[in-house]
């Protein structure tokens, strides 16, 4: 039977020791970052601003706001008399002719920034904001997206005392958001016999349902 050194089987067995030990630690390490996180995630639920007032504002000179809040951008005057001229006029048959459109560009900005929120005007490490009933707030920001922006205004005012929370441990304030969507378009009318007759481009911006409100870290 072959001998075994006292001095090596003594640090090879401290060794598997720590091996463990740090093993556990890092496990340990890693569950308290992941219950970290999925706690702080908890305040970065978005809450719907339902009776919110929203606009939606282009500086292009020339521009059309649809019947559904959506505005249309044109290259030049030519283009956009010609379009209005189009939705207003009933044609008769024998001058009949048909636009087709084609969407080239899409451009989904979910949850988009708008600003942060007028009661909450500085940083604070505060673990809920409340708004109390009868307030009245409004805010704007500026929605920029490839060259093209736009400016989104907000209204609301709470009919009822509200409360939002927030990490204690982080600096924040609380922050208003939009979906919106922008669209760049080609369109070509031709007669009946498919002639063409005329080729122009518009840009369309309108934004998606509700304003919502968020906790907004630094």
């Amino acid at each position: 039977m072959a001998n075994v050194n006292p001095s090596r089987f003594l640090v090879l067995v401290l060794s598997v020791i720590i091996l463990l030990n740090i093993f556990t630690l890092g496990e340990n390490l890693a569950h308290a970052e992941m219950t970290e996180e999925s706690e702080l995630n908890n305040y970065n639920e978005l809450i719907k601003l339902e009776d919110a007032e929203v606009e939606l504002e282009v500086d292009a000179p020339y521009q059309y706001t649809e019947e559904d809040g959506s505005i249309t951008i044109f290259d030049n005057q030519e283009d956009m008399n010609y379009y209005l001229e189009s939705i207003n006029t009933i044609k008769p048959f024998a001058s009949y002719t048909k636009v087709t459109s084609t969407k080239t560009n899409e451009h989904k900005a979910n949850k988009a920034w708008i600003s942060y929120h007028k009661h909450t005007p500085n940083w604070s490490k505060a673990d809920k904001y409340t708004i109390t009933s009868g307030k009245s707030f409004s805010m704007s920001g500026t929605y920029k997206y490839n060259g093209f922006s736009a400016t989104i205004s907000v209204k609301h005012s709470t009919s009822a005392t509200v409360s939002y929370p927030a990490d204690p441990k982080r600096y924040s304030k609380l922050g208003v958001r939009h979906d919106l969507t922008y669209q760049k378009w080609k369109h070509v009318e031709r007669t009946a016999a498919g002639k063409h007759v005329k080729t122009w481009y518009t840009e369309t911006v309108f934004k998606r349902g509700s304003a919502y409100i968020a906790t907004a870290y630094q």
